[in-house]
């Protein structure tokens, strides 16, 4: 399955569902364990900035980015300035 066509034309095939009503309502062996750690679901943008390190100014940078009184903000940047 190297070929990015055959995993692209196989994935979009695959009905959209969550992984506790698709598989684990189906399966006979699931295993519960109680954890003590925190977890975040990232689902949003907001929850990325919540667990991501903060520069002294609250933002959070990744990428080559420069700021000019910027606060608070989730900045990405993937491509040169």
């Amino acid at each position: 399955l190297a070929d990015p066509e055959v995993i692209r034309k196989i994935y979009q095939s695959i009905e959209s569902d969550s992984i506790d009503y698709a598989l684990l309502e189906k399966s006979k062996r699931v295993a519960v364990l109680p954890v003590d750690m925190e977890w975040s679901d990232l689902g949003s943008w907001e929850s990325i900035y919540q667990v991501s390190e903060k520069d002294k100014q609250g933002n959070v940078i990744r990428g080559n980015v420069i700021s000019h009184e910027t606060h608070n903000c989730l900045i990405f940047s993937s491509k040169k300035l």
